[in-house]
């Protein structure tokens, strides 16, 4: 019970200075003239700090449970795999060619490729648990 207190105060801290910082993103795009980056490189900034700590995280409480069961070795290992082979395939089918709005509002190319690459992601992810839940209910209804 005192762990889930703990790990439930650090998760509000955390989205508290998230809910912060893109508050400053916000006010940034706001106090500007609306015509440089500055605003939209903050945030994607932030949303790769995000990404990166929340897959620190999940590598972190993965390897927690490994480390006290060594039987889930191989289910770890393969959710490495499986992890691996969504952001290489998100990143493959990402565009690489700008488009106007991107290179009017001067967006490199490595982060335009990235960006497509996350978007990608969400969109395999929420693909993934569509399926988990029918499949889940589909299951459900044969089991009876």
């Amino acid at each position: 019970m005192e762990k889930t207190k703990k790990v439930r105060t650090i998760c509000n801290i955390a989205l508290l200075v998230v809910g912060v910082l893109a508050a400053l993103a916000c006010l940034i795009f706001a106090m500007g003239d609306q015509k440089s980056t500055g605003a939209l490189d903050f945030s994607m900034t932030l949303m790769y700090i995000m990404i990166g700590i929340a897959i620190a995280l999940i590598l972190f409480f993965l390897i927690m449970q490994v480390i006290s069961d060594r039987k889930k070795m191989i289910r770890f290992g393969l959710l490495l795999l499986i992890a691996v082979g969504v952001v290489l395939v998100a990143y493959l089918a990402a565009s690489s060619q700008l488009t106007e709005k991107a290179i009017k509002l001067e967006i490199s190319q490595g982060v335009f490729k990235w960006s497509g690459a996350l978007i990608n992601m969400a969109y395999i992810l929420l693909g993934g648990v569509i399926v988990a839940f029918f499949g889940t209910i589909i299951y459900s209804k044969l089991k009876k």
